[in-house]
């Protein structure tokens, strides 16, 4: 059996097959090396929103539990910080390498390698990221936890 994230939250919209939902931070968070990056680009919010089928027939105002597959985070964890990391040193060190074919210092052609390849992970990124919001949720809603019975599950 595959490991799931589980997190619990409330509904604060609802749409034909899908519920956004307020959900709180991990408290794991606060001990995470990159914290400080997180809180830059969303202040010091202790809750996110976050969109997922409604397995439930939830609606507004109701407490949820959200649960998804692990690998999807495990696969965007990988794209989102080791592939752009080897792109930028496979640029700089072939940056490295073509400089002096074009009358740049060595340490020039490494920086600009590695600042080209940083641009292009992030080109990478953003277009992804903005397909991916357009396609299907990974969570779903699978219980409602105002009613003491699970939601009738639409999958296997």
């Amino acid at each position: 059996m595959s490991e799931r994230i589980v997190r619990d939250g409330w509904v604060v919209s609802a749409g034909d097959g899908w519920v956004e939902v307020q959900v709180g931070r991990p408290d794991a968070c606060g001990h995470c090396a990159a914290s400080g990056a997180c809180t830059a680009f969303s202040g010091s919010v202790r809750t996110h929103r976050a969109r997922a089928r409604n397995l439930c027939r939830a609606s507004v105002g109701q407490r949820v539990r959200l649960e998804m597959e692990a690998g999807p985070l495990l696969a965007a964890a990988f794209v989102v910080y080791f592939l752009p990391s080897v792109a930028m040193l496979g640029a700089a060190l072939a940056g490295y390498e073509l400089a002096p074919r074009f009358s740049l210092p060595p340490d020039a052609g490494a920086a600009a390698g590695a600042l080209l390849a940083l641009a292009l992970a992030a080109l990478f990124l953003f277009l992804r990221g903005r397909r991916q919001r357009e396609g299907e949720p990974a969570l779903a809603a699978v219980e409602i936890l105002d009613d003491a019975a699970p939601c009738p599950s639409s999958e296997s």
